[in-house]
């Protein structure tokens, strides 16, 4: 994530596509191609004023509102063979997820002011 006060840009990488430059502590972003997302401030949207104190949060959602509907469940043959729904399937087979984890080596945290980066 790279976040100004103009902008904030995420980025997904797979393990084996993360840019060089992000293991070491000389960032550069411009060459790391298209965000992910992209949030640009300006009129009505003050970055600096709205986007402070966040915390990030790993979730892991088994059904949820997309997945847990029964249209979406019902029109995938290999899921609906398992269950009626996904909550259901979910109850009655919980070795099926023992994993599902997140494994997270590290998360680091960038100050475009420092030389360096705090590894938390």
């Amino acid at each position: 994530m790279e976040w100004t006060s103009d902008h904030i840009s995420i980025w997904f990488f797979a393990r084996n596509q993360i840019p060089d430059n992000i293991k070491t502590e000389f960032l550069d972003p411009s060459v790391w191609g298209l965000p992910t997302a992209r949030f640009t401030g300006g009129s009505g949207c003050n970055i600096d004023t709205y986007f402070m104190n966040n915390n990030l949060v790993f979730d892991t959602t088994f059904c949820g509102d997309w997945a847990g509907s029964a249209e979406i469940w019902s029109t995938n043959l290999e899921c609906s063979a398992l269950s009626s729904n996904c909550n259901d399937y979910v109850a009655a087979n919980p070795a099926t997820f023992t994993e599902a984890y997140w494994l997270i080596n590290s998360i680091k945290i960038f100050d475009q002011s420092a030389s360096s980066y705090n590894d938390k």
